[in-house]
């Protein structure tokens, strides 16, 4: 690459990794009950070589029972070394794959580009717009930016499929082992790449095999040994604490396969489920409503892609890249396979692999404009260059501003305020009591505050004569009274309404 290019891309991956690292122990405003357990886990690992549980070293953790794949977690433990134990520390292994996932996009798009001469003189350009359109992506930014083990999963996908294209082109078996390792990563780090992982890799020794057999021997020696790696997690996939996740949220947990009629229904419930991914509403205006996999008001992608992701798909239609053309196809058809066969559906989470391909299209869109080269070109691209901005400046303005406050109940934001305040007026009581209806899992008080011991207790609790003389402190919801007697202080979240979450009492 041109010097002014490697400059663009830097300014490119500086800029995405400033969106995802800015300000993350605040923003989101708190750990969600997912990310404590991961600290949780890992600061004992780190410690200990063992989890909550007492187990050592696990393949998987049990966290609430639904057997957490162990690499976010174990990368964690790494990160805590440095940084402690901290949110900055649960989140960073994300938001450092998030951004190094921006530098694969473009490399691998470029490799998919470079193959075909229709497409080899812009491979550059058309790579920095889909790297610059993946670091700003709301979709991935959201994810990147919590401590969601998808992103990391993802990270090692995609890099399993740039380092085969690269096979495929050098026939330097050092890339065949960098598949190998990448998708057993990936699917040792998100339970949807326990599925997507394995089944790439052998829909692609099958295709293979019809297509170049001269080096199927390579690929399926590669698979082999993939399969020997995945070993481990096969035998604990067939265990009942294996299947816990998939059962605690299968579609088909209603249906029997005993008959054609069960069968039949089971087919509908995933095609149904599966063509739901590709709503132009979940995906351009509503997403999945939940809040801490989007932000409110906006889609999981931008609204002026969806022209160009058009134009894209008419482009694919022409090309005589059959490399681009098969890798986009199939890397569409592969993403929703896994969350299909879960509830609810569509959800964002366990669909973000297809931010890559629907980066791709919209670039290829871009493209397949601009070579019209008619007289309305360069009012496309003017107008579409403003609204990007725009819409860009808009999301950051919400995102950084309002979203912290309009997420802080979905974040656990109330919950660490609560850990905060009994930290600080520790000394100054002989208990700290705390109301089990208060909407904060233990983990919490394990994870911020682990050597101040605690009571839980039921909301028709008194306290007992025996600590007539003993100062208590008392954690409770907020039942309607603003100001009872022996307050000692109001948790507020920080919404428009500015609630009131809990209320500490000194008893």
């Amino acid at each position: 690459m041109k010097l002014p290019f490697i400059i663009a891309l830097f300014g490119i991956i500086f800029l995405g990794g400033f969106l995802r690292f800015y300000n993350i122990s605040s923003n989101p405003s708190g750990l969600y009950t997912d990310e404590v357990s991961i600290g949780l886990n890992a600061y004992d690992i780190l410690k200990t070589g063992k989890d909550q549980y007492g187990v050592s070293f696990p393949l998987a953790f049990k966290s609430f029972g639904d057997y957490k794949m162990p690499v976010y977690i174990y990368l964690v433990s790494l990160s805590m070394m440095f940084f402690g134990k901290t949110d900055f520390s649960v989140r960073f292994p994300s938001a450092l794959a998030g951004t190094l996932t921006i530098l694969v996009v473009f490399f691998l798009f470029r490799q998919l580009l470079k193959s075909d001469k229709q497409t080899k003189k812009v491979a550059d350009t058309l790579s920095l717009i889909a790297a610059g359109l993946f670091a700003i992506l709301p979709w991935h930014l959201q994810f990147s930016r919590g401590g969601f083990e998808v992103c990391v999963a993802l990270f090692f996908y995609s890099l399993g499929i740039f380092w085969g294209l690269r096979y495929w082109n050098t026939r330097k078996w050092l890339y065949l082992l960098g598949v190998m390792l990448c998708f057993c990563v990936s699917e040792y780090t998100y339970q949807a790449y326990r599925i997507i992982s394995p089944l790439t890799f052998f829909l692609i020794t099958i295709a293979v095999f019809f297509k170049e057999k001269k080096i199927f021997k390579n690929f399926l020696l590669a698979f082999i040994a993939f399969i020997t790696l995945s070993f481990p997690l096969v035998v604990f996939s067939f265990t009942s604490q294996g299947q816990e996740r998939l059962l605690g949220t299968s579609a088909f947990a209603q249906t029997s396969f005993n008959n054609i009629a069960g069968i039949a229904k089971g087919v509908a419930i995933f095609l149904n489920n599966y063509i739901s991914y590709f709503s132009l509403t979940f995906l351009f205006h509503l997403g999945d409503q939940a809040n801490r996999h989007q932000v409110q008001n906006f889609g999981l992608l931008y609204f002026w892609q969806l022209p160009f992701c058009i134009a894209g798909i008419y482009f694919l239609t022409k090309t005589k890249n059959t490399m681009l053309r098969f890798i986009m196809i199939f890397l569409f058809l592969i993403a929703p396979v896994a969350p299909a066969i879960a509830l609810p559906s569509p959800q964002t989470l366990r669909f973000l692999l297809a931010t890559v391909p629907f980066t791709f299209l919209t670039a290829l869109g871009i493209y397949q404009i601009y070579i019209q080269r008619n007289k309305w070109t360069k009012f496309i691209f003017a107008a579409t260059a403003a609204f990007v901005l725009i819409s860009f400046v808009y999301f950051l303005d919400y995102y950084f501003v309002q979203y912290p406050k309009e997420s802080q109940i979905d974040w656990g934001s109330g919950c660490k305020q609560i850990t905060s305040q009994i930290q600080k007026n520790s000394t100054r009581y002989n208990y700290i009591v705390v109301d089990k209806n208060l909407n904060c899992i233990p983990e919490y008080f394990s994870f911020y505050v682990p050597s101040i011991p605690l009571k839980y207790v039921d909301s028709s609790w008194m306290k007992p004569t025996a600590w007539k003389d003993k100062k208590v402190l008392y954690a409770r919801p907020f039942y309607g009274n603003n100001k009872p007697e022996n307050l000692e202080e109001n948790i507020y979240i920080a919404n428009v309404n500015h609630d009131i979450f809990a209320q500490l009492y000194k008893l």
